[in-house]
């Protein structure tokens, strides 16, 4: 129950940046991610210590960032994990 309102609360949280940022570029996007959303994602990793099927859930909302890169859009998951230099959870 703890992981769904910390995963909602970092999906609210991009929601926030995409209707607030028109264009971002990739180095901006990445900052704004990691400085906003990332933290919730971890604080459910370590605080939680999340079960496999609680990862998988917390990598989708990484997924779902990473796709929102209009450069990096069309690359595999792990790739644009990569190129944006974001690290797998």
């Amino acid at each position: 129950m703890g992981i769904i309102i910390i995963i909602n609360k970092a999906y609210s949280i991009l929601g926030t940046i995409i209707r607030n940022f028109i264009y971002v570029d990739e180095d901006s996007f990445a900052l704004l991610y990691k400085a906003m959303v990332r933290r919730h994602s971890e604080y459910a990793n370590l605080v939680l210590c999340p079960q496999k099927g609680d990862i998988k859930v917390i990598e989708k909302v990484q997924k779902k960032t990473s796709k929102l890169i209009i450069s990096l859009k069309h690359l595999p998951y792990m790739e644009r994990i990569k190129q944006a230099s974001y690290v797998k959870i």
